[in-house]
């Protein structure tokens, strides 16, 4: 036998150590959705910013200049942030229509919020200021941070 024989066995081995330990894609045991989230719709409510949380007003002001949506916790409340950004003038808005909680078969748990712009048409009286557009809704059914967070503009 050769030199390298022993060590070549030894890697052989280790290298096949690992093999036939994990179960078949079928038997593996699909991760459960989060317990304390109910599937479905979604109870959402528009809210005043200025009633906001102190945390949550934070966050309109500091992202209020860019067109952004985002998912915030403050309190074990959850609120659903979406802006427009700088518009030159009165008459856009942006409106949440739908928020649904789905548990796809991978087991986690996905939060889907549906929403729209509303420009002005070009023929309406509109104010002549820099506006902000932003909408701000409680959800109210929402007990805990769901898994991932899809945002889904509709026309």
């Amino acid at each position: 036998m050769s030199k390298w024989a022993i060590p070549i066995i030894c890697l052989m081995l280790v290298a096949a150590g690992g093999t036939g330990c994990k179960k078949p894609r079928d038997q593996q045991v699909p991760k459960t959705p989060n317990p304390g989230l109910k599937t479905g719709k979604i109870v959402f409510q528009s809210y005043d910013v200025n009633k906001a949380p102190e945390k949550v007003k934070l966050a309109v002001e500091q992202n209020k200049a860019t067109e952004t949506a985002s998912l915030l916790e403050d309190g074990g409340s959850f609120w659903v942030l979406l802006t427009r950004g700088l518009k030159p003038t009165g008459g856009f808005s942006v409106k949440v229509t739908d928020v649904n909680l789905v548990a796809p078969d991978n087991g986690s748990t996905e939060l889907k919020v549906s929403y729209k712009y509303t420009d002005p048409r070009p023929d309406q009286f509109v104010i002549q200021v820099l506006t902000y557009p932003v909408e701000l809704v409680l959800l109210k059914d929402l007990t805990a941070k769901p898994d991932n967070v899809v945002f889904l503009l509709v026309k």
